[in-house]
């Protein structure tokens, strides 16, 4: 039981990170774009 919590929370925080690093790709992109115009 307590290592099908660990991997949980080990997928969750890969997916933060994850979720985190495009977020942060897309801000940089969404700027680039807005700045062109």
């Amino acid at each position: 039981m307590v290592e099908y919590a660990f991997m949980v929370m080990l997928i969750a925080i890969v997916c933060v990170a994850t979720v985190s690093t495009i977020g942060s790709k897309l801000n940089t992109v969404y700027n680039t774009v807005a700045n062109d115009f």
